[in-house]
Order: structure tokens, then sequence, then C-alpha cells
């Protein structure tokens, strides 16, 4: 990949942002202009940062800068901070009383410029923090990082050095860092690792490069470093096709066929999520592993999913999550996945419940976290990480969260089964190769083909009735990452569905019956919060006894299941029901449950009426009414919601008609 730097670079380099209110244009060496007393220069370096075009007789070299107060511009000559050796020093005194007192104990090296290409799109400096002990560190910097003590020891972040000079001191040494940056190497820079396009070509951005689609690496277009996934895949070699033989021999018998093949095809299209989003807008789903202690969870973790990504970082356990943790792994990598372990409701406040709830949310659909800091700037971040989460438990009884995630369920039971297939995968050293593998797969494969892959794949998903969008488009990336892992075989001549026994279809009906029994629980649809509304409504029936029950219930037609509810009198002793028995869950308010459940396919209407009106009789009081929705069991049944209270008490009275 050939790198064009003049288009990506434009104007900025003629100056570079100091700090707040000023300026330091490069091709004046010495002046430093403060921009609040100056209105020619604000002008002009709008001009500088694209927010307005540049008069055609008008340049920087033309430019009439207005003299501003003596005290507000010092010329570098008159700078107090000197170097001397790895130190920086501040000169104080003069002649026989002058001395140069050590303000730290390195200094910065300035090594390469990098032009970031997302986020703030600035210009950051790549360079080594140089110490009295003949050690060096590398760092990026931002003028921003010079603006204070605090936030330049939060950039150096160093247990070797020592800083204990001013702020006004601070501001020469960004001067001097600063001077000659043009003469330095330029690279692009990327905020967000993983895959890039850049000129219609993609690449693998990491810290030390960008892998390219014929497995070269570019060095001039790196990652920003900063607190994210950590992989060692840029290191590794591809496996060899006797390796690549002996591992599909394998790498499909550790769990059970569903698991198996929804697992590894499930790695094997993050390496395609950038791509599926560029060119189709396919959203990328979670991925929801549960089950009880010992089933296999963690294992699989850190022997399978962890050693194809070569990862060295990205878990964190979900009682320890904060926001800043979720925003900076979510942000790190659009393919290297942001994974959540130890995932256990009943440990977890509800604060924490909703943080992961949140990023589940917002990583599905791409959304961004804002953050400000104390400069009232607002900093955005998006969620682009594919994210995993393990647990003893699921979050499927969110509906959202169930439309968006692919889920399996390990069991001690099933994993005992695979025990060797399991052990044998792991004494395998060689997986990160795979992953290499897969990823320069997924870097090579053209538009053009991946549009006849992705044609297929819908043509082949589209046949198995599944209603929920969401769920299909699940399918759909799994079918994709399982085309990935044909084509990472059939590039050594090797044919996977021979090595496994299994076809396409075989395997994608493997992954439709996971979906309907995971997250349509059997049925056909998700759950909405109305079905989930009525259920609870059901269990707080059980407690009911009779006047109660006839206050807010209503045989209508018995012999084909229709039932009158009293939604008033029903949703005030769910309430109760759920308060007496501490249940955390929370049903829709009455007003809006009556809404929806109009509007649902179980709702039958009484004649013309809405509802029907029917007395109630109450124990020692006067006889009351109340207004019953019809409701049909049959059909609510058929959608899956659960109603055994109900269709049972219905049961017994049909018996009496």
């Amino acid at each position: 990949m050939t790198i064009d730097f003049e288009k990506y670079r434009s104007e900025r380099n003629n100056s570079v942002k100091l700090g707040q209110g000023e300026v330091f244009l490069l091709n004046q060496p010495g002046l430093n202009v403060n921009l609040a007393s100056n209105s020619k220069v604000r002008e002009q370096m709008k001009v500088l940062q694209g927010t307005e075009k540049r008069p055609a007789e008008s340049s920087i070299a033309e430019l009439e800068i207005e003299p501003s107060e003596p005290k507000k511009v010092k010329s570098l000559h008159t700078s107090p901070v000197v170097v001397k050796g790895f130190s920086y020093l501040v000169v104080k005194g003069s002649g026989e009383d002058k001395e140069e007192v050590p303000i730290s104990n390195f200094t910065i090296k300035p090594k390469r410029v990098v032009e970031m290409l997302d986020g703030e799109k600035e210009l950051i400096l790549d360079v080594a923090l140089e110490f009295d002990d003949n050690t060096a560190e590398s760092r990026f910097l931002t003028p921003e990082d010079f603006n204070n003590r605090k936030s330049f020891n939060d950039a150096i972040k160093t247990f070797n050095g020592w800083y204990t000079g001013s702020e006004n001191a601070l501001q020469h040494i960004k001067v001097m860092t600063y001077r000659g940056v043009d003469n330095l190497d330029h690279v692009l820079g990327y905020k967000t690792g993983g895959m890039q396009k850049l000129d219609d070509e993609w690449g693998f951005v990491t810290e030390e490069g960008t892998i390219l689609k014929d497995g070269g690496l570019n060095c001039s277009i790196i990652k920003q470093k900063g607190s994210s996934q950590q992989s060692e895949i840029i290191t590794k070699p591809k496996l060899s096709k006797p390796s690549l033989r002996s591992l599909g021999e394998t790498i499909f018998l550790f769990n059970t066929p569903t698991i198996s093949f929804t697992l590894i095809s499930y790695i094997a299209a993050t390496f395609l999520k950038e791509r599926l989003y560029d060119q189709f807008n396919l959203k990328f789903p979670h991925l929801m592993i549960a089950g009880e202690s010992g089933s296999g969870k963690s294992s699989t973790l850190e022997n399978i999913i962890m050693k194809i990504y070569s990862l060295e970082n990205g878990i964190i356990n979900a009682t320890g999550m904060t926001r800043f943790a979720a925003d900076s792994l979510s942000n790190g990598s659009n393919t290297l996945p942001f994974i959540i372990d130890e995932f256990k409701p009943s440990h977890m406040d509800k604060k924490q419940q909703d943080l992961i709830s949140n990023v589940a949310r917002s990583s599905y659909d791409r959304h961004a976290s804002i953050r400000g800091n104390k400069n009232m700037d607002l900093t955005e971040l998006k969620f682009l990480s594919p994210l995993i989460i393990l647990g003893e438990a699921s979050m499927l009884d969110e509906t959202a969260i169930a439309e968006r995630s692919v889920s399996l369920a390990f069991s001690k039971k099933e994993s005992k089964q695979f025990i060797q297939g399991f052990k044998a995968l792991r004494r395998n050293r060689r997986l990160g190769e795979f992953g290499r593998n897969l990823l320069e797969a997924a870097l090579a494969i053209t538009e053009n083909d991946l549009a006849r892959i992705y044609d297929r794949c819908s043509e082949m998903v589209d046949d198995l009735d599944i209603e929920v969008e969401r769920l299909s488009d699940q399918i759909l990336v799994l079918a994709l990452g399982m085309e990935l892992v044909r084509i990472t075989f059939e590039k050594e001549d090797l044919d996977i569905f021979e090595l496994v026994g299994y076809d396409m279809e075989s395997i994608i009906n493997l992954f439709r019956e996971n979906i309907i029994e995971e997250n349509l629980n059997g049925g056909k649809n998700t759950k909405s919060e109305m079905d989930k509304t009525l259920e609870l409504m059901d269990r707080a029936f059980e407690h009911l006894e009779g006047y109660d029950i006839k206050r807010v219930v209503n045989l209508e037609d018995p012999m084909n299941g229709i039932l009158g509810i009293n939604i008033n009198a029903l949703h005030d002793e769910t309430t109760k029901f759920l308060a007496q028995y501490s249940i955390q869950e929370k049903p829709l308010g009455n007003r809006e449950f009556t809404r929806q459940l109009k509007k649902s396919v179980i709702y039958r209407k009484y004649g013309d009426q809405a509802y029907k009106k029917a007395n109630i009789k109450r124990q020692g009081k006067p006889d009351t009414s109340g207004n019953f929705y019809l409701i049909d069991l049959k059909v609510a049944e058929e959608e899956g919601i659960e109603l055994m209270n109900l269709r049972a008490w219905v049961d017994v009275h049909k018996k009496k008609h």
C-alpha cells in the first residue's frame, strides 16, 4: 500500500496547536502569539484547521501579525529551561548568582509525527522518554498534555521518571519538543485498531504497523498506543498445509457440534466484521456464553478464544467494570473482542448490571459514549469492539439483548462427553497461527467475492423462516464466518467440510436450532415487555383464590381458550406479589400494558367494544363492575408466552362447561 500523505495532511502541517489560546507557527520560529489579542491570527487559524477557505491573495508568509503586549510574547532564546544530558533544568538568577536547577530526570525526544485519521484527527508526537539511567520509554503526546502538571504526568505515566517544574516551564518544554517537527517522519494513525479501510484497501492496524492483504507490514500506518486489547497476532506466521489439515480434523470436537461450529464461526466472522458493515450495513451480534460452574466456560475462553486471537489482555471482571474501562476497551479495536467474564447478576448491584446492559445495546448499534473533560470539551468514543460475555447467567431476559446476541449454553454433562477433543485442542500451541490464517484470508477477499459469498449465504438463511430479523442476521453472520473458515482451508487446497463431515447446509441448521432454543425459547419470536408483564401476571394469579380470582379473570369462551382479564385489578395484584416476594423484575405500567395488549396478536375485541364490562361479586362488600380485556390463550402459547396458571384455571372450568 503506497500512502499519499498530502491527501491526508492538508494545510495543518503549517501549524501545531500548543495549548488553549495560543499557536506556534513553525515557519516563523521563535514567535509565540496570543490569539486572544490578535483577530487576524484567529482568522488564519480557521483556515489552517480547515474551517474556512483562505482568500486566494493571502498566505501565511504575507500575514501581517499585529503586535501584542510584550509580556505575552517570548522568544525561544529567552527560555529559562535548558537541556543538559537527560534532564531539563530551570535557569535562575544571573551572573555569579546564576543557578541551574534540575526539574526532571528525563528528556523528550520526538521520533515521528502521527497524523490521526479518526477521532479528533489531531497531530500527535511519537516520542521517546530518555532517562538518566540510559533507559527509554515510548509515548504518544499531544499539545494538550503540556497544559498543566497533572495532564503531563498522566501522559507520561512512568515509574522511572519525575518532573518537579512549574506549569510555565512546561510551556517552554512544549515549544522545545515541537520545534522542527516538520523535519520528522510522518505516519498515519488510528485511535481504534483492527480492520481499517484506506484508499479502498483494507488493512489490520496495530501499534507496530498495518498488516496488508499480502501479509506484509506497513509501518507508516499505526494504531495509537493506549489502554486497549493487546494481541501478538502480528508476530504469528501462518499455519502450513499439514498443520492446517491436522487442526481441521480436531477444531470442532472440543464441545457439542452446535457449540463448536457456532464459536469458531463467530471468531472467524469478527475478522470480517468491519467489512460486512461497510459493504452491507450488517450489524454484528455479541456472544453470550452461559453455564454452571465447571461447565468449561473459562477453559474455553483461555485455551481457544484467547489463543486464536493471540490476546494478551482485554478481559475484565463484570463486578469490577467501570465506565472508563468499558469505553476504552469497547473502542480499542473493531476486530479484537472486549471480553466480560464472571457475569453473575446475583453478585452485582443494579448500577453494574445497567452499565453492562448499556454496553451490550450500544456496541451492537455502534453508538458512542460521550465523555467530557475539565476544559468543557466533549470526546466521542464509539463502541466498536465485538463483545463476548461469560457467566453463570445470560442476559437473554432482556429482549433487546436477546435479539442482539448469539447465545451458547455450556453444561457439565455435555462437556464431559467431549473432554478428549478439548484436551487435544488445548495442547495445540499453534491456534494463534490459525488466527493469522483467518486474518489474511479476510484481508485478501475482494469486494466482489465478498458480495457473492454474502448473497449465497443470504439465500440459505432466508429459507430458514426466522421471523425476527435481527436473529436472522445473526445466523447470516455465523454463516459468513464459516465461509471464511472454508476459504482459509481452500487456500491450502483443503476441504474443511470433508475434514469435519458436515456440509454448509447442516452447519447453518445447527445455527438455526440454537437460535430457536436459546433466543426464542422454542417459540417463533422474542418476548416483548408486554409478554413478560403478562407472564408476571400469570405468576401472581397462582397466589389468588376465591373472590379475588373472580375479580381479575372472566371466562368468555373456555372451549376456545378465550379469557377476559381485568387489567386494573390483576396489575395491582401483580405489584403486590412482586413486592411480597422481593422479585426484582419490573412490569410495564398499567396504561402502557393495555396499549400494547390491544395491538398484539393475542388480543380479541368484544364485538365492537375494546373490552367486556362485567359485574364482580365481592365477599362482604357490594358488587362492582370491571373492564375485562379478552386474550386468546392458544395464540399466546403459540407465541411462546408462558401462562400455565391461567391455562390451568381455564381447563378446569372448561370441563364444567
